[in-house]
């Protein structure tokens, strides 16, 4: 038995398109690779950056932390030297030396955020008119 000739043809042209597509995908996977090593550079930067910047917020979560330990005692300080003196409920006084320092902290983390977020000054020379 004989195999038809546009079985061979069309046989032909499938393992052709085969290759061509092997080909196209290889030149694929390089260029792919190569997009990526020329990216590494720029994602270690990147990566920089971030530690960078989560040392910056390890620093002011230190500095919120002594925030709230000075605030805390002198609201503890402020709490004793009313019940020294006798004056109201020790109770509503520590309610509100917790309020204070809590919107006392809240204050200073709230103005060290906003350091964080000015925009360093740029020295920008005006354009000269010609």
């Amino acid at each position: 038995m004989e195999i038809p000739m546009f079985w061979l043809v069309i046989s032909g042209i499938f393992f052709a398109v085969g290759i061509v597509m092997n080909v196209v995908l290889a030149y694929a996977v390089f260029q792919l690779l190569k997009s990526v090593r020329e990216m590494q550079p720029q994602m270690l930067a990147s990566m920089k950056s971030v530690e960078e910047m989560s040392k910056q917020v390890e620093a002011l979560s230190a500095k919120v932390e002594e925030t709230v330990d000075t605030v805390g005692g002198k609201a503890k300080i402020a709490v004793k030297a009313v019940d020294s003196l006798g004056l109201g409920n020790s109770k509503q006084v520590g309610i509100i030396s917790t309020a204070l320092s809590t919107a006392m902290s809240m204050f200073k983390l709230y103005q060290e955020i906003e350091s964080f977020r000015k925009p360093k000054p740029v020295d920008k020379k005006p354009a000269k008119k010609e």
